[in-house]
């Protein structure tokens, strides 16, 4: 849902600005879901987010590694974050993970999520999720389609 913003309270004109109050604003919205997982992030740049999530116990599987699912929305999250940075509203059209490396109880897991284009109405994008070690966990590939309407009132 979109925050109020005033013509006395504009967006930024400057887009590292915007895609920062973007950031802000999901971080708000979404700390339920970030708190849940323990992820953080770590940055917000037009069409770049980085964030991060420590691997717990309560995120581990039967064969003592960390489950996908945490990963996939580690992914899918900061994907998501990468692409409302210009905020412009949009849902994800479709989404791919492939597992590299597996994770563990402890792991720092760093996920860089990019734009890679927009074209049109539909823009793709690519994460990459590391460890501490600097190995590849996860590819994602995303893709999303813009909405006519921006996400935050203002004069974006």
């Amino acid at each position: 849902m979109p925050t109020e913003q005033t013509a006395t309270n504009p967006l930024p004109a400057d887009p590292a600005e915007t895609a920062r109050t973007v950031g802000d604003y999901l971080i708000k919205t979404d700390h339920h879901f970030l708190d849940m997982l323990s992820i953080e992030i770590d940055s917000v740049e037009p069409g770049r987010v980085v964030s991060h999530m420590n691997v717990r116990a309560d995120m581990l599987n039967s064969g003592h590694f960390c489950h996908g699912g945490f990963i996939f929305f580690l992914a899918d999250n900061t994907f998501a974050y990468a692409a409302l940075s210009s905020n412009q509203a949009m849902v994800t059209l479709s989404a791919h993970v492939v597992f590299t490396h597996a994770a563990k109880l402890g792991d720092r897991l760093t996920a860089t999520a990019q734009i890679m284009t927009e074209s049109g109405r539909t823009g793709s994008g690519d994460v990459e999720i590391v460890n501490q070690h600097g190995e590849t966990v996860a590819r994602f590939q995303g893709v999303v389609y813009r909405r006519k309407e921006t996400l935050l009132q203002g004069d974006s």
